[in-house]
C-alpha cells in the first residue's frame, strides 16, 4: 500500500507488539496507533523509514510483558530522520532508558506539537544543551518526572513560541520560578497536582495572553492580583476578596474559586460584570454576600451555583429567583434562618439539584415537594423543619431530610397515591421524632429504592412485608428505634442487599441460618444491642463479601463457629478494598458512607467503611475456646470477644494476625500465659 497516507488504528484493542512492515508504508502522512490498544515490546525503528509523516500517535497503553514492561524506547536516534514531524505523541511509553530524547526531539524542524504524558522521563541535562524547539507551540509532559524533580527543569523556559504548557502531577516543588515569565505566548498554563508551596508569582501577572490558568492541587498561599484571569485554583489557600481582582472580568464563562480561605464582603459592583457567567464555584470560602432587596444578578444565563460556606442569610436569598436557566443550586452552611419561600419550588423550569443543608431553615413543607418539574436530588438535611414529611414529586431520586424536627407517622409519604411511577432511589430520614410502625405499602414506593435510612426515630413494631419487595434494596439503616419481633422474615427476598444495621432495637429470636444462604452480598452486618438468643448459625460463614460483623450486646450463646475462616476478605491482608461501599440498583450506583462503628472502646463515624474489617461479638454468653481458626485472618483490624464466658488459652498463633489494631478479650475465663 505504498499510496496509503491516512492510517487510523487508535482505540482499536490491539495487543503484542508493533510490527515493524508500518515502516513500509512510505506514503504516509498520518499514522495513529493510540488510544485503547495492549502493545508491548520496543518500538520498531522501521517507523523512522516514514520520511512524509506529518502527525505520529504512538501509545503505550496498559499491557505488560513477562518481564512488566509495556511499549519502551531506549533509543530515540530514528526519530532524528521524520523531519516533515509536526505532531508527535508518545504517551504511556516507557523512556526511562532514553537519555537521548531531549536532544533528538528538539532537532525535529517542524514538530509544534509534543505529548510525553507518563513517560517517567530522564530530565538532568547539562545547561549548555543547544534547545532550538523553534517550532514548538504544544507541549504536554505531564505524570512524566516521576523520580523527583525538584523543580520545572530550566531548558523549557527557552521555548519562547509555546502557547500551551501542561505539566500536571510531576511532583514539582518550591516555588513557581520567575523564568515563567519567559514564556510571554502562553495561552494555556496547568501545573495542578504538584507540591508548589508558594505565593503565586508576580511573573505569572506578566503573561498577557493567558486564557486557561490552572493551579489547583498545590500548597500555594497568599493573595491574587487583579491581573491574573479565568481562574481554577481550587485546593489552595489563596486569601483575601477575589473579587477586587475578578469584578472585571466581562467575558467570564466559567468561574471556580473553590476551597481557599478567601474571606470579606462581596457587594452587587462585584458581580456586575458577569452577564455571560454559565457556572459559579466558589464553595469552601468565607466571603459574605451583601446585595440590596431588589438586586437582580447580572448572571442571567447561570446553569450552576455553588456558595457553600458563604454567609447569605439570614432570609432566604430572593434574587435566585430570576436565574431562570438554573439547573444546580447549593446554598449549604449560609447561615439562613428563614422559611422555604412557596415560590421555589415552581421557579426553576430546568433545576435538576437542590442543596439547603446544614442551614436553620424551618418551617412545615406539607405538599411543596410535589411540585419541583425536574428535580431530582433534593437535600434539606440539618435544618429545623417540622410537621408532617411532605408529598414529593415522582421524579425524585435522592432525598434527604435527615436531621430535622419531622413527626408523626411516614404512611401518608410512603402510601401516597402515585400519579405516575416513583423514582427515589436514595431515602434518608435519619434523626427526627417520626414514630409508629412502618407502613406495609412499600409496592407502591420506587422500584428503584436502594438506600433507606430510618436511623434514630421512634419507630416500632415489625417490618412490613412490602419491604422485602424492593427488588434493588442494597442497604437498610433502622438503628436506635423500638422495632422488636423476630429477625425481619421480609429480608429473604432482598438478595442485593450490602449493608444491614439493626443496631439498639428490641428484636428477638435466634439469627436464622437463612442469612448467610440469602444475604450473600452483605458486607456489613449490625445488629448489637438487641435480643437475639441461641448460637451464631455456621452460616453466617457464608458471607464471603462480609466486611463488619458486630452481633455484641445480645443473649447469644454457644460456641464461635470454627468456620470463621471462611470469610474471604478478612483472610487476607488487602491493600485492594473498596475505600467506599456502594448499593447497585437498576443501572445506578449509590454509595453507602458515614457508619457510625463502636471500635476501640469508642463511637467513631467512619466514612469510608470499605477500608475496616471488624468482628465484636463482645457482652453475650459464648463459651468454650477461641477458635484457632480465627487466627488466620489476617486482614482482620479489629477483634472484640470481651464480656462472654470463653475458656481455655488464647490460641498460639494469634501473632498471625498481623493487621489487628485493637483486640479486646477481657472479662472472660481465659487462662494460662500470652503467647
Amino acid at each position: 500500500m505504498k499510496s496509503l497516507t491516512y492510517l487510523n488504528l487508535s482505540s482499536a484493542g490491539f495487543s503484542g507488539s508493533i510490527p515493524h512492515q508500518i515502516g513500509n508504508l512510505s506514503g504516509l502522512l498520518y499514522l495513529d496507533l493510540g488510544g485503547d490498544n495492549y502493545f508491548i515490546g520496543k518500538i520498531p525503528h522501521q517507523i523512522g523509514n516514514l520520511s512524509n509523516v506529518l502527525y505520529l500517535g504512538l501509545f503505550g497503553g496498559h499491557q505488560y510483558d513477562e518481564d512488566g514492561i509495556s511499549v519502551y524506547e531506549e533509543n530515540l536516534q530514528w526519530i532524528s530522520s521524520l523531519s516533515s514531524l509536526q505532531y508527535l505523541q508518545l504517551s504511556s511509553v516507557n523512556l526511562s532508558n532514553a537519555f537521548d530524547w531531549l536532544p533528538v526531539l528538539q532537532s525535529l524542524p517542524s514538530l509544534t506539537e509534543l505529548h510525553l504524558q507518563e513517560c517517567a522521563l530522564h530530565h538532568n541535562f547539562h545547561p549548555a544543551i543547544a534547545i532550538n524547539f523553534s517550532s514548538l507551540k504544544i507541549l504536554d509532559i505531564s505524570f512524566s518526572f516521576d523520580f523527583g524533580s525538584p523543580s520545572i527543569p530550566k531548558w523549557i523556559f527557552r521555548l519562547k513560541n509555546l502557547v500551551s504548557l501542561k505539566l500536571r502531577d510531576n511532583y514539582l516543588q518550591g516555588s513557581i520560578p520567575n523564568g515563567i515569565h519567559n514564556l510571554s505566548l502562553i495561552e494555556d498554563l496547568d501545573l495542578c497536582e504538584n507540591l508548589f508551596n508558594s505565593s503565586i508569582p508576580n511573573c505569572l501577572y506578566t503573561l498577557n495572553h493567558l486564557k486557561s490558568l490552572d493551579l489547583s492541587t498545590n500548597n500555594l498561599h497568599g493573595t491574587i492580583s487583579h491581573a491574573i484571569g479565568n481562574l481554577t485554583s481550587m485546593g489552595n489557600k489563596v486569601d483575601g476578596n477575589p473579587f477586587d481582582a475578578l469584578q472585571s472580568f466581562s467575558e467570564l464563562e466559567y468561574l471556580d474559586i473553590r476551597d481557599n480561605l478567601f474571606r470579606g464582603i462581596v457587594n452587587e459592583h462585584h458581580l456586575a460584570n458577569f452577564a455571560k457567567l454559565s457556572y459559579f464555584t466558589a464553595s469552601g470560602n468565607r466571603l459574605t454576600l451583601k446585595v440590596g432587596p431588589n438586586w437582580k444578578p447580572s448572571f442571567q444565563k447561570l446553569i450552576s451555583l455553588d456558595m457553600i460556606l458563604w454567609h447569605l442569610g439570614p432570609h432566604f436569598p430572593s434574587w435566585i429567583r430570576s436565574l431562570k436557566h438554573l439547573e444546580e443550586l447549593y446554598i449549604p452552611n449560609t447561615n439562613i434562618s428563614d422559611s422555604i419561600p412557596t415560590w421555589l419550588w415552581g421557579a426553576f423550569p430546568y433545576a435538576s439539584y437542590f442543596d439547603f443543608s446544614n442551614n436553620d431553615i424551618h418551617g412545615e413543607l406539607s405538599y411543596t415537594l410535589k411540585n419541583p418539574m425536574n428535580v431530582h436530588t433534593i437535600d434539606l438535611s440539618s435544618n429545623r423543619l417540622s410537621g408532617s414529611l411532605p408529598h414529593i414529586s415522582p421524579i425524585v431520586k435522592y432525598l434527604d431530610l435527615s436531621n430535622n424536627w419531622f413527626s408523626g407517622s411516614i404512611a401518608s409519604f410512603s402510601c401516597q397515591e402515585k400519579e405516575q411511577p416513583m423514582t427515589l432511589e436514595y431515602l434518608n430520614l435519619v434523626s427526627n421524632n417520626l414514630s409508629g410502625e412502618i407502613p406495609d405499602c412499600w409496592k407502591m414506593c420506587s422500584n428503584n429504592l436502594m438506600i433507606v435510612k430510618f436511623d434514630n426515630n421512634h419507630f416500632n413494631g415489625k417490618l412490613p412485608t412490602s419491604l422485602g419487595s424492593l427488588p434493588w434494596l442494597s442497604s437498610l439503616q433502622l438503628r436506635n428505634n423500638a422495632f422488636s419481633r423476630n429477625f425481619p422474615l421480609c429480608l429473604k427476598n432482598s438478595t442485593k442487599l450490602v449493608f444491614l444495621d439493626l443496631r439498639e432495637n428490641q428484636f428477638s429470636g435466634i439469627i436464622p441460618p437463612w442469612v448467610g444462604d440469602i444475604l450473600l452480598t452483605l458486607k456489613i452486618f449490625l445488629l448489637r444491642s438487641n435480643q437475639f438468643n441461641g448460637k451464631i448459625p455456621n452460616q453466617i460463614c457464608s458471607l464471603k463479601s462480609l466486611h463488619i460483623l458486630d452481633l455484641a450486646q445480645n443473649n447469644l450463646t454457644g460456641q464461635i463457629p470454627k468456620c470463621i475462616n471462611q470469610l474471604s476478605v478478612m483472610l487476607v491482608k488487602n491493600t485492594t478494598l473498596e475505600s467506599d461501599i456502594y448499593g447497585k440498583g437498576n443501572g445506578s450506583t449509590r454509595s453507602i458512607t458515614d457508619v457510625l462503628l463502636e471500635l476501640k472502646g469508642r463511637d467513631d463515624v467512619y466514612t469510608l467503611p470499605g477500608l475496616v474489617t471488624s468482628i465484636d461479638l463482645s457482652g453475650n454468653k459464648l463459651c468454650g475456646e477461641m477458635p484457632s481458626e480465627i487466627t488466620s485472618l489476617k486482614g482482620l483490624h479489629f477483634l472484640n470477644l470481651s464480656n462472654n464466658l470463653l475458656s481455655g488459652k488464647i490460641p498460639q498463633n494469634i501473632g498471625n494476625m498481623e493487621w489487628l489494631e485493637s483486640m479486646d478479650l477481657s472479662e472472660n475465663q481465659l487462662y494460662g500465659e500470652i503467647p
